[in-house]
């Protein structure tokens, strides 16, 4: 079976390390390992499991930007009350 590959970046493995505690999308998800699929896997799970990277998505790319402004303009306390107010 071929390995989906869903976020194989290694500029995005720090943000996961570090705010989804290491969860390994290509490992860890029902979608990325075909080991973990079986018959008992329901609809719902795959649902939720893909809108769960799904968000992992959106909210590591807005890090990634921000980090991205953060470096390029040297803003580091003016720039927090943006940075929250997209998370």
């Amino acid at each position: 079976m071929k390995k989906v590959v869903i976020m194989d970046e290694p500029r995005f493995t720090p943000y996961l390390n570090k705010f989804y505690g290491g969860f390994c999308v290509c490992c860890m998800s029902i979608l990325g390992n075909g080991e973990l699929w079986g018959p008992a896997i329901r609809i719902t799970q795959l649902i939720n499991e893909t809108e769960m990277i799904i968000q992992m998505k959106k909210e590591i790319l807005l890090r990634t930007l921000c980090d991205a402004i953060r470096d390029k303009y040297n803003c580091l306390a003016d720039f927090a009350a943006f940075e929250s107010y997209l998370f």
